[in-house]
C-alpha cells in the first residue's frame, strides 16, 4: 500500500507440479531453492516452507529470482501523491487484548471446533483419488503441508482429541499461543511506524468497549496530528 507492488505472473500448472513432486520424495526444498536462487534463499527462513515453495515455483516458471523480479516496475502507489500518510494502530490495553483472546477460544470451541478439526482430519487423512496425476485438481491434498497447519488453536486440538493432552493443558496451551501471536503482531506493527512520526496516546478501558468511541478517538488523533494548529473542520 505504501510502496507500490510488482505484478508477477502465477506459477505454471508444470511447475506446481514439479515443487510437489519434490515435496513427495522429501526433498529438502530450502536446500533445492539455495542452488537456484540464492539470493531469494539469504532472505528466508529454512523452516518458511510456504514461502520456499512459492520462490521454486517462481524459478520453475521464469527461471528467475523471485527477490530480483520484486524489484522491478511497480504499480504506483494509492498514496504516491501523499507526502507522509498518517499510519495508526489500534492497540487496546494488554488486560483487555489477553481476555479477549482467553474468552474468544473457549467460544471457539463452545462453538464446534474440536468436531470441525476432527471431521477435517478425516477428510484428508489419505490423498483423494487420482491425486498423484492431477494434485493441481486436489487443492486439500496438500492440506498436512499447507499453511492453514499453522492455524491458532489447531495443534493444541489434535493433540487432545488423539489423547495426549487433558482438556484444561489444550485450552491454556491454545490460549497462550494465541496470546504470544498477538504479542508479537503488536512488535511488528510498532516496527512499521516511522520512529520520528510516531505519537503515543493513551485509550481508557472504556473508551476500547464503545467502538464509537473508538472512532472518535481515532478522528481526534487524526486532526492533531494533520492540523496541529485545530483548524480541523
Amino acid at each position: 500500500m505504501l510502496g507500490g507492488l510488482t505484478e508477477l505472473p502465477q506459477p505454471s500448472p508444470q511447475a506446481r507440479q514439479q515443487v510437489q513432486r519434490w515435496q513427495k520424495e522429501g526433498r529438502n526444498l530450502y536446500l533445492l531453492l539455495q542452488q537456484r536462487d540464492p539470493n531469494t534463499a539469504q532472505t528466508l527462513a529454512p523452516q518458511d516452507q510456504h514461502r520456499i515453495v512459492r520462490a521454486l515455483e517462481f524459478f520453475e516458471t521464469c527461471n528467475a529470482s523471485l527477490l530480483d523480479a520484486r524489484k522491478g516496475d511497480q504499480q504506483p502507489s494509492p498514496f504516491a501523491q501523499t507526502e507522509q500518510p498518517l499510519l495508526i494502530t489500534l492497540s487496546p490495553p494488554r488486560t483487555i487484548l489477553y481476555k479477549t483472546i482467553n474468552t474468544r477460544f473457549e467460544r471457539m470451541l463452545k462453538q464446534g471446533a474440536i468436531e470441525e478439526v476432527r471431521r477435517f482430519n478425516a477428510e484428508n487423512a489419505t490423498p483423494p483419488k487420482n491425486s498423484l496425476e492431477n494434485p493441481l485438481e486436489n487443492p486439500l491434498e496438500n492440506f498436512w503441508d499447507s499453511p492453514l497447519r499453522a492455524a491458532l488453536g489447531l495443534k493444541e486440538i489434535e493433540a487432545y482429541c488423539k489423547g495426549e493432552i487433558s482438556w484444561q493443558t489444550m485450552v491454556e496451551q491454545g490460549q497462550q499461543r494465541t496470546r504470544n501471536y498477538a504479542k508479537r503482531q503488536l512488535t511488528w506493527m510498532r516496527h512499521q511506524l516511522p520512529h520520528h512520526a510516531t505519537q503515543q496516546h493513551t485509550v481508557s478501558d472504556s473508551v476500547v468497549e464503545d467502538c464509537d468511541g473508538v472512532c472518535r478517538k481515532v478522528v481526534q488523533i487524526w486532526g492533531e496530528a494533520s492540523c496541529p494548529r485545530g483548524d480541523l473542520v
